[in-house]
C-alpha cells in the first residue's frame, strides 16, 4: 500500500487518468526507504512489492521501460484508484422476505 500511496502522490492531478513513471529506483528510495546507491536487491524488493498491486488490479503496465545508457529504465504504470463496489448498494439494503 505504501508503494501505491507514493505512486498516487507523485502522479499529476491534471491528468485525466492517473499514472506513474518515475522508475523502480524512485520507488525503492522514496516508498520503501532504501538508501542510495540502489542495488539489485533493492530493485528485486520493488518487483516483489509490485506483484500484489498487479494481482489486485491496482496498477497496470501501460508502457514497458526502455533501456537507457547510464540512466534508470522507467516504465509507465496506470493507477486504478477507484475501486468498484463488490455488490450493488440497493441490493444490500433490501431485506429478504420472511
Amino acid at each position: 500500500m505504501q508503494i501505491l500511496g507514493y505512486m498516487a502522490t507523485v502522479s499529476k492531478d491534471a491528468d485525466k487518468e492517473p499514472w506513474y513513471g518515475q522508475g523502480h529506483e524512485a520507488i525503492a528510495q522514496f516508498a520503501l526507504g532504501r538508501r542510495e546507491p540502489i542495488t539489485d536487491s533493492d530493485l528485486k524488493a520493488v518487483q516483489r512489492a509490485l506483484k500484489p498491486l498487479f494481482e489486485a488490479k491496482a496498477i497496470a503496465l501501460e508502457r514497458r521501460g526502455a533501456f537507457r545508457r547510464n540512466a534508470p529504465s522507467t516504465a509507465r504504470y496506470g493507477l486504478n484508484l477507484e475501486l468498484p463496489l463488490p455488490v450493488d448498494i440497493a441490493e444490500m439494503e433490501r431485506q429478504p422476505d420472511e
